[in-house]
């Protein structure tokens, strides 16, 4: 069939904004996000690092990062304006740890040390030694807490001339809850979103449709009535799809770089499709490595190689999700 007859109109809820301030870290779920040039304001923003070399720690090798809840001020959150950063502090929870204080204060400190992120080389601003400290009592390793600066410029060979912070490549990951129920189906135990830990969860379309959504929009509107909903009339552009979508006030606050009250429009691009590794793998509300699943069950049918998806270099990778990138990263 060809891509016009799967054409269908659809209403397609925004129904999750998440953050996740610190990387591998728990998130956070937002009403509104201000979209800034490295994706969602404060996601991906800190990162622990090894004291010694600068590679990046995450939950593949420390699960129990999955239970550090970090916390932001909701006067920084939302609304993006000058100095609103200006003696705010994040605050940094574990269990059997006192609470960690950390000050978002830009200029507070400016110790500039050397960071990696798979091939990423570049820097970060150390957060000073109590920071240090505390996470590296809760990991019983040595680690810095460091905080993104500078630029690092998305893989050209999917996203050229785009920024990220310190998420693994790519701004913004955005997810369906009918594929997940799609992959529960399959799973002997359900697995919840947060496994997957993407930044936009949508509602209302078909399991996998985002596989052909290659651009979509979300337009500011009149206020509607009823829920503060996000609606998208899916048309075709050749072998995409495109949409084109309408927000009430409140969602078009969360998208459209803090614009408040302005109009405009945030296009948003599907550059890649999200590899998933071993940290599905981990619960994240106790973190505890749970066995094989998801990643046993997604090999079956959504790997490189049975999606047809550059098997030369995929083929056994498994996806679930898309990495997605916006043309309005500089409102």
């Amino acid at each position: 069939a060809t891509v016009r007859a799967h054409l269908k109109m659809a209403g397609i809820t925004v129904t999750e904004l998440n953050i996740y301030p610190i990387k591998s870290c728990k998130g956070m779920s937002v009403a509104e996000a201000c979209v800034t040039p490295t994706g969602l304001q404060f996601d991906r923003e800190f990162m622990i690092v090894d004291a010694k070399t600068g590679w990046f720690v995450t939950q593949r090798t420390a699960p129990a990062l999955a239970l550090v809840q970090p916390e932001l001020p909701s006067d920084v959150l939302g609304v993006q304006r000058p100095n609103a950063e200006l003696d705010q502090i994040m605050r940094v929870s574990a269990p059997g740890m006192q609470t960690l204080v950390v000050p978002l204060r830009k200029q507070a400190i400016s110790t500039a040390v050397t960071v990696k992120v798979w091939d990423y080389t570049g820097k970060g601003i150390d957060m000073g030694d109590a920071a240090a400290d505390w996470f590296s009592k809760y990991l019983s390793k040595t680690v810095r807490l460091v905080r993104h600066t500078g630029t690092r410029t998305t893989d050209a060979k999917y996203a050229a001339g785009y920024e990220t912070a310190f998420s693994d490549g790519f701004p913004i990951l955005i997810t369906s809850e009918e594929s997940l129920e799609a992959l529960n189906s399959m799973l002997e135990v359900p697995l919840p979103m947060n496994r997957f830990r993407p930044n936009v969860v949508v509602k209302g379309g078909a399991a996998w449709e985002e596989d052909r959504w290659e651009t979509f929009r979300v337009e500011r509107r009149r206020t509607l009535p009823g829920p503060m909903l996000v609606r998208a009339l899916l048309a075709p552009i050749m072998q995409s799809f495109k949409a084109a979508v309408w927000v009430g006030r409140r969602a078009a606050r969360a998208l459209t770089a803090g614009k408040v009250g302005a109009g405009g429009n945030l296009d948003l691009k599907s550059v890649k499709p999200c590899s998933r590794c071993t940290m599905t793998t981990t619960c994240q509300d106790n973190g505890e490595v749970m066995g094989d699943e998801p990643l046993q069950t997604l090999a079956k049918f959504r790997s490189g190689a049975k999606l047809n998806w550059h098997p030369e270099k995929w083929s056994a990778d498994v996806f679930f999700g898309w990495n997605v990138v916006t043309n309005n990263r500089n409102w």
